[in-house]
């Protein structure tokens, strides 16, 4: 009756959620088995006495069919999530041989809504992923969405757990961009620290590997949206205006307006404090910008 899916790491040819996990299955230890989906049924999971041996180490998992070998290569990044109770959620994303950016059987662990209430995983295909595998050769281009399930209110923290391969480089950048402040971290230099409400939220991060968004944007980013501050937040655009929504920069939604159907809108209510806020603007034509301003 108290069984929770956190109680057990996932692992394939890409390897484990959990960093340092190397697929030996300690004596005694549960485990499931998930075959590929086939027409037929004739197909047979056999443990027998030959996979036994006393060399083997005996305090984590045994893999039997293991397509990696020795040859090989493997560029890992393994991720935490943790709340303010101290929970944690582990996912990860390799740079591997045979991989594609598609879904792998062998590679990619599908996991969205497993851990129905606390998870971080990454998405490809619409599908949430606790282990993606991802084609060689490495892209320092290529981006990668996060998804988060969180169950409360408060402080989270993303980090690095691990790294293996060409991420042992510390030259090789790793950042993580969070779309909604508007803000690129760079995780090697220390975990990033949000705030946020319960729910879900599949669209607010981006593991990357360039930091192109670093730095302060112009409070004018869209030649047809202008945010601007007196006793207020103003908008104008030049089409009309779908939507409004201000941010502080702990990611908390201090104002919303939805619905505008105007070229202009003002956001009563939020408090001048003298602060950075981020605003997100999307028209009526699908526009959108993120700006910052001081109010």
């Amino acid at each position: 009756m108290n069984y929770d899916p956190n109680d057990y790491l996932r692992y394939n040819s890409l390897g484990g959620t959990q960093f340092g996990f190397d697929g030996y299955i300690g004596a005694g230890q549960g485990f499931f088995v998930l075959m590929n989906d086939a027409g037929g049924t004739t197909e047979n999971v056999v443990f027998n006495n030959t996979m036994r041996s006393n060399t083997h180490r005996n305090d984590q998992f045994y893999r039997t069919s293991n397509t990696v070998t020795n040859s090989t290569e493997r560029h890992r990044i393994w991720l935490k999530m943790v709340a303010p109770t101290g929970a944690s959620s582990d996912m990860l994303v390799g740079y591997v041989t045979g991989g594609t950016n598609t879904l792998d059987n062998a590679f990619d662990a599908i996991n969205r809504g497993v851990k129905s209430r606390f998870e971080l995983y990454s998405l490809n295909e619409n599908n949430g992923l606790s282990i993606q595998g991802r084609s060689l050769p490495f892209d320092t281009n290529d981006q990668i969405p996060l998804g988060i399930v969180v169950q409360q209110n408060g402080i989270h923290t993303i980090a690095i757990s691990g790294v293996d391969g060409l991420f042992t480089d510390s030259n090789q950048n790793i950042y993580l961009e969070d779309l909604v402040l508007n803000v690129t971290h760079d995780l090697r230099a220390a975990p990033y620290t949000f705030t946020v409400s319960e729910g879900r939220y599949e669209n607010r991060f981006v593991l990357r590997y360039t930091n192109e968004t670093l730095g302060n944007d112009d409070f004018i980013t869209n030649n047809s949206i202008k945010v601007y501050t007196n006793n207020t937040i103003n908008v104008t655009a030049s089409s009309n205006i779908k939507t409004v929504t201000v941010y502080d920069v702990l990611g908390r939604t201090l104002g919303t307006v939805n619905n505008v159907n105007n070229t202009d809108v003002s956001l009563n209510g939020i408090a001048k404090t003298q602060s950075a806020l981020v605003v997100i603007v999307e028209l009526e034509n699908g526009t959108k910008t993120t700006q910052k301003v001081i109010f």
